[in-house]
C-alpha cells in the first residue's frame, strides 16, 4: 500500500528548504486520472507521490495506516469528476478527511458555484481546477503542505461565476494580493521574506517609477531589487527562469500571490 514512485534528481538550490524530507501526497480518484496525476508529480522532486487510491473505500484507512507508520500523508488529492453517485462518495470521503484534520485538495473539471460551497463546507483545503496549469497544480500543493492553516480556493472561472444568481456583471475584475500564500510558499523555499520585498509583492502591478516613489528610494535600485530578489524567488519557487517583469506576473498569477477577483 505504501509504495512510492521515486522522483527525479535535481540540483539543489542554494538555499535551504523549511522542511526535511518531502511532502507526500496522495492522488485518490478513477485510475487513469490518479495514475496520470501521480505521473505528473513524480517529477517534483520536494514530493513523494504515494500508491495512487482508485477506490475512495480505501482512502481512510490508508491515511490511518501512514499516520501509524509515523509518515502521515501531507495532502490528499480527490478528483471530483463522475456522475452524481460518485460525487455522493467524493463528499462523504471528504467529510471523512475532515474528521481526520487531512488536508485535502479537490480537482474539479465542472464547477458550479453551489458545488464549490459544498466541497468547502465539507472541509476542503482547496480546489483547483482540471483545466489549471501543471505549476498551478503543483503550487497548491505546496501551499497546502507546508502551512497546515493554509487554504487555496481561486475565484471561479469568468464564466461559471457568471451561472450564479447572485453574480454582478457589473462588478470590474480587480487585482488582490493574497500575503499568505506569498509566506506560505517562501517557507517551502525557506525564503526570509523582508519588508520590502513583500512592498513589491503586494504592488507589483505599478511601473518601476511608481514603486520607486512609494519606497522613497532610486528606481535603478529598484529594478535591482527586483532582478535580483523578487525574481530570484520566483526562480526557484516554479523552477523555470524567471528575469523578466511580464514572467514574473504570469508566475505570480499561477501561484495565486497575486489574483484577479470580480
Amino acid at each position: 500500500m505504501s509504495q512510492l514512485i521515486s522522483s527525479a534528481s535535481r540540483k539543489a538550490s542554494a538555499r535551504k528548504p523549511a522542511r526535511s524530507g518531502r511532502f507526500r501526497v496522495a492522488i485518490a480518484g478513477p485510475e487513469l486520472i490518479a495514475d496520470g496525476l501521480n505521473s505528473l508529480l513524480s517529477s517534483q522532486t520536494e514530493m513523494e507521490t504515494l500508491t495512487p487510491l482508485p477506490d475512495l473505500q480505501q482512502v481512510i484507512d490508508f491515511i490511518v495506516t501512514m499516520r501509524d507508520l509515523h509518515r502521515p500523508v501531507d495532502v490528499v488529492v480527490l478528483d471530483w469528476n463522475g456522475n452524481d453517485a460518485y460525487h455522493d462518495v467524493c463528499l462523504h470521503t471528504l467529510l471523512q478527511l475532515s474528521r481526520y484534520q487531512q488536508a485535502c485538495l479537490v480537482m474539479l473539471a465542472t464547477v458550479f458555484p453551489e458545488e464549490v460551497e459544498h466541497i468547502k463546507r465539507a472541509g476542503a483545503r482547496g480546489y483547483i481546477f482540471a483545466t489549471s496549469s501543471f505549476s498551478q497544480f503543483a503550487g497548491a500543493i505546496r501551499l497546502l503542505a507546508g502551512n497546515k492553516e493554509a487554504t487555496y480556493f481561486p475565484a471561479l472561472p469568468e464564466h461559471y461565476s457568471a451561472r450564479n444568481e447572485y453574480a454582478n456583471p457589473a462588478v470590474s475584475r480587480h487585482l488582490v494580493f493574497r500575503p499568505e500564500r506569498l509566506d506560505a510558499y517562501a517557507r517551502t523555499i525557506g525564503w526570509k521574506l523582508t519588508e520590502k520585498e513583500v512592498y513589491l509583492f503586494r504592488h507589483f502591478d505599478r511601473e518601476t517609477d511608481e514603486l520607486a516613489v512609494g519606497m522613497n528610494r532610486p528606481s535603478q535600485l529598484v529594478r535591482h531589487d527586483l532582478s535580483q530578489e523578487v525574481y530570484q524567488f520566483l526562480t526557484l519557487l516554479s523552477g523555470k527562469r524567471v528575469n523578466k517583469r511580464f514572467v514574473a506576473f504570469q508566475v505570480l498569477l499561477e501561484y495565486g500571490i497575486l489574483e484577479y477577483v470580480p
